[in-house]
């Protein structure tokens, strides 16, 4: 149930800025711990903005 409960906040911090607005209180109302919340807010992010980063040159406009 925890992974489940990190999935949300990791996909929910997939989203500028919702992983410090939302992400994260969204983790600790669903009982994770703040910095476990926090850690997979930011994993999400990181993962996003890191996929985001490889995939911009590839794109053409």
């Amino acid at each position: 149930m925890q992974i489940t409960k990190l999935g949300a906040v990791f996909g929910m911090g997939a989203a500028p800025w919702f992983e410090i607005w939302t992400a994260v209180p969204l983790g600790v109302v669903l009982g994770l711990s703040p910095l476990a919340a926090a850690a997979a807010a930011v994993a999400g992010n990181l993962v996003s903005v890191g996929a985001m980063v490889m995939l911009m040159p590839r794109l053409k406009f």
